[in-house]
């Protein structure tokens, strides 16, 4: 009775504290949109093109073969991407057969942006009242709540961003192994989310920087966490892709790519951004317009 008791209080308790937090503004519109985005990806089936192009095809391909083996097939993005999402997707389309629940990745990536960023802006200097408001409005920023009830893969390593930048912060103050080392983990798997953000890795190391002595406290313990994080990392891809393709990031693949590949998707990305931009959000004869 009185365990009961108890249990009934402390979820009283935390009923109040979030209803009082979720009664600001800044974190109601956020719970707001949250929610949106989970309502919409329970609601509608996944269109995200890179996912049913070759993220979900690949992942289905290595489970009817019991393992991760090389594609032979004419759309090399199948082969030479990285595939950090996969093996996360890959246990629920196992287990739940299918790829309607995938959504719930980007949606817990999602919700934990606000906290990362507020201990990302505090530890960098942030006051910690500017810090909470920004908390709530850079999560909202174009890419992330797009994708926050899709099946997309870019918003699944901003957590590992923030998360590499963040314990690389903490252990220069608290000089703990530990944060050092997870620091080095949350990159890693930044980097097999999407080789892309391969660049990201410099204001890792930047944060890392002081606290590099630290390798030498544990060093057996920071020779396996390395090993882990590389097999964890966009690196295995970057191997095959060099075997099977002779360049790291499998460009080589792409036969018959325009040379003037990149002037052109600048362009067309630019006129789409304008023109998707400028439609409001009901515009019924979208559908002809397709």
């Amino acid at each position: 009775m009185v365990a009961e008791n108890f249990a009934a209080m402390a979820f009283a308790n935390a009923l109040a504290k979030y209803r009082r937090r979720f009664c600001r503004p800044f974190p109601l519109a956020f719970l707001v949109l949250a929610a949106m985005a989970f309502l919409g990806g329970v609601i509608y089936a996944p269109t995200n093109y890179d996912a049913l192009a070759y993220r979900l095809p690949r992942t289905l391909h290595w489970l009817a073969a019991d393992q991760w083996h090389w594609i032979h097939t004419i759309f090399p993005r199948v082969n030479n991407r990285s595939c950090g999402i996969e093996w996360v997707s890959a246990p629920m389309l196992a287990l739940l057969k299918t790829d309607r629940l995938l959504f719930l990745i980007n949606i817990v990536s999602f919700l934990l942006l606000p906290g990362l960023v507020f201990s990302v802006f505090t530890r960098l200097g942030v006051r910690r009242r500017v810090a909470w408001h920004w908390m709530w409005i850079a999560p909202t920023g174009y890419s992330f709540l797009l994708q926050a009830g899709s099946i997309g893969n870019d918003l699944f390593g901003a957590p590992f961003a923030l998360a590499a930048v963040d314990f690389a912060l903490r252990a220069r103050g608290s000089r703990s192994p530990r944060h050092f080392l997870t620091s080095l983990l949350a990159a890693a798997m930044m980097t097999s989310a999407k080789t892309a953000s391969l660049p990201l890795l410099l204001p890792c190391a930047l944060a890392l920087l002081p606290s590099l002595k630290l390798i030498f406290r544990r060093p057996v313990l920071t020779a396996a966490v390395c090993v882990i994080g590389m097999l964890a990392s966009a690196l295995p891809t970057m191997v095959l892709n060099a075997k099977f393709s002779g360049d790291w990031s499998g460009a080589g693949l792409a036969h018959g790519t325009s040379k003037n590949a990149v002037l052109l998707k600048v362009g067309g990305n630019a006129v789409s951004i304008v023109s998707q931009n400028l439609v409001p959000p009901v515009f019924p004869p979208g559908k002809k317009m397709e």
